[in-house]
């Protein structure tokens, strides 16, 4: 295998990477909130490393938000393995809104 074939291989991971996260997110969403979303509204898609009752937390911060206002739309989604997940999402050049990140995966 040449150095290209690494390379192709790499990046189909990456889009099947990308790929999976999207269709996790979207089963995680489940389509409700976006028939929830009132129209007009500009969607912002974020991905949070919080699980568990962090999560949980995050997502009424979210909801909250969503009902204090009328222009923006949040569909919040806590992601495991963020950081690398980040990364392929960006890579295939479809990374969502807003990325909660640790300082420590920011350079």
């Amino acid at each position: 295998m040449n150095c290209l074939d690494s390379q192709t291989s790499i990046t189909r991971r990456a889009a099947l990477g990308a790929f999976g996260a999207a269709a996790a997110g979207y089963a995680f969403l489940g389509g409700t909130r976006r028939n929830d979303m009132p129209a007009g509204r500009i969607v912002l898609d974020y991905w949070e490393k919080w699980t568990g009752h962090e999560a949980a937390a995050m997502q009424t911060v979210v909801d909250a938000f969503n009902a204090s206002q009328d222009r923006w739309w949040v569909n919040y989604l806590s992601v495991s393995g963020l950081d690398r997940k980040a990364k392929i999402a960006i890579a295939a050049e479809d990374p969502p809104d807003l990325l909660g990140l640790w300082h420590r995966n920011i350079p």
